[in-house]
């Protein structure tokens, strides 16, 4: 007769092979309990590993998503910035200019007399087709205007 401690339990076994066999149980009940925590550790593993996969995609798709708003506010900014250069250069251009000489302004004024004239004709119904082709064609006579004076 041999005594076991089992779970704070005494256990008598009348044989060995009583004593192998309950041990024999024990230990594929211990070893099908290790299995079912490893496994569940492992599905633990991949949804932790999918979920880190995951927040990977979000934080690169954010990330994106700032790069091109950065980029947007940056071509935003750097327009100003070019926009606020020209007038600058715009403004001192003008200023370090010559006087303008005394046919520029006959030049502009004859300019100006056309421009009265065609918008004159066109108000009585006629010269223009369209509201674009006046447009146009005023557009055309300030830019010779002022090509002529630059």
């Amino acid at each position: 007769m041999k005594k076991q401690k089992t779970l704070e339990k005494e256990i008598n076994f009348q044989t060995q092979a009583e004593a192998d066999r309950y041990f024999e149980i024990i230990q594929t009940k211990e070893i099908n309990r290790h299995n079912k925590t490893m496994k569940k550790l492992e599905e633990m593993q991949e949804l932790r590993m999918q979920n880190i996969q995951n927040q990977e995609k979000e934080y690169l798709k954010k990330l994106s998503e700032l790069q091109i708003k950065y980029k947007r506010q940056k071509d935003r900014i750097s327009k100003k910035h070019q926009d606020y250069l020209s007038a600058i250069q715009e403004t001192y251009a003008y200023q370090a200019k010559p006087t303008v000489k005394r046919m520029d302004y006959d030049y502009i004024d004859a300019v100006a007399y056309e421009l009265k004239k065609l918008i004159a004709q066109d108000c009585r119904g006629g010269v223009f087709k369209t509201q674009k082709e006046k447009l146009r064609t005023i557009n055309s006579e300030v830019d010779a205007l002022i090509r002529q004076t630059k």
